[in-house]
């Protein structure tokens, strides 16, 4: 957690608009002595808990062998690995019985074209959305889907293509006079879910199950707008005390309170009695009230269901001021972001 912080403080004074080379000097030094504390942690670990450390730290990567019972264990139908070079796309596609290799020619307007995509969301523009969405798709999908016609997908991406919602591409063309609700959205027939590499997944399926008691802990800070900002018809709210503009979320309110109700619906006698006597299973937080503050403090390593509906924060210079945005009280200290090294340090049995 602490080497986590002092990087999280350097990149920071990396992205002040003036470098102040003092403050890095300090930060620098602080971070390289927690880094040597670290790795001496570390070599004591090996030395006292050598099963531990080879579980923890020391991962050796899965065979193909191995990937296709993982697939088939965790009811997963396809895994897709990208690996994307200066020129070529390597996709490397496993089922529960077959392994191939695609590779395919590219260029500099892979990344530009997954550039234009995200901003045609963001901007609204349903030409470029259509467009980029469904070539995309026919890029980095379509082969493969053709050959397999999965239902559950794990995706690893590569590069720039880890900005890239696969979800919302589109496995057709379609006419820019279609409502968004009817565009043929690779989500509709697929049930896709990420990972960072075969041999992670592998280890988080194996994970021990935490005794977390209590169902669900949704977060939904919607960014109630105070004022309107209809440049490009987009409406932008202040959340107090950032005092930067986010986009208004309306929708996440309705999507958390209807996720909420479905785990309400299935509990039992038992679990509701258990609601009446210790905490409530299900709880959900809106507007002001999801904060950085409260996320820290919910005890979420008792849920085994977290819903986070939300913006993210993606910073490719320096991934770890990436992170999650939620609502920021006036009296709170906290900036309003779970960070990168933030979100690591959390105890979960989600």
């Amino acid at each position: 957690k602490d080497l986590a912080d002092w990087e999280q403080r350097l990149a920071v004074v990396d992205q002040a608009a003036e470098l102040d080379l003092l403050k890095r000097s300090e930060v620098s030094a602080k971070l390289f002595d927690v880094r040597e504390r670290y790795q001496l942690f570390l070599t004591q670990l090996k030395a006292d808990f050598p099963d531990y450390f080879n579980i923890k730290y020391d991962l050796e990567p899965i065979t193909v062998e191995d990937t296709q019972a993982f697939l088939k264990e965790a009811k997963n139908d396809l895994l897709l690995e990208y690996f994307v070079g200066k020129k070529e796309l390597y996709l490397f596609s496993i089922t529960s019985d077959s392994f191939n290799v695609l590779r395919r020619e590219i260029n500099d307007s892979l990344r530009s074209e997954i550039k234009a995509f995200r901003e045609a969301i963001t901007n609204g523009n349903k030409l470029d959305f259509i467009q980029y969405g469904h070539h995309l798709y026919q890029v980095l999908l379509e082969n493969i889907f053709q050959r397999t016609s999965p239902k559950k997908v794990l995706i690893i991406p590569d590069g720039h293509l880890h900005s890239l919602p696969f979800d919302a591409l589109l496995s057709a063309n379609s006419d820019s006079s279609a409502g968004y609700n009817e565009l043929p959205y690779v989500l509709k027939n697929q049930e896709i879910s990420y990972g960072y590499s075969a041999t992670l997944a592998r280890q988080i399926l194996d994970r021990p199950v935490g005794s977390a008691m209590r169902a669900y802990a949704g977060f939904a800070p919607t960014f109630l707008p105070t004022f309107v900002n209809n440049s490009g018809n987009r409406t932008e709210g202040i959340d107090s005390g950032r005092g930067a503009p986010q986009t208004y979320l309306p929708f996440t309110q309705i999507e958390v309170k209807k996720v909420a109700s479905l785990f309400e619906q299935n509990e039992s006698w038992l679990n509701s009695l258990y609601s009446m006597i210790f905490d409530r299973r299900v709880v959900s937080f809106f507007e002001k009230d999801a904060t950085e503050s409260v996320v820290k403090k919910s005890d979420l390593a008792d849920f085994q269901h977290l819903h986070f509906s939300t913006h993210g924060i993606l910073n490719e210079d320096e991934p770890k001021l990436s992170g999650l945005v939620f609502s920021r009280g006036q009296s709170s200290r906290e900036d309003g972001v779970l960070y990168q090294g933030e979100i690591y340090g959390l105890e979960l049995n989600a």
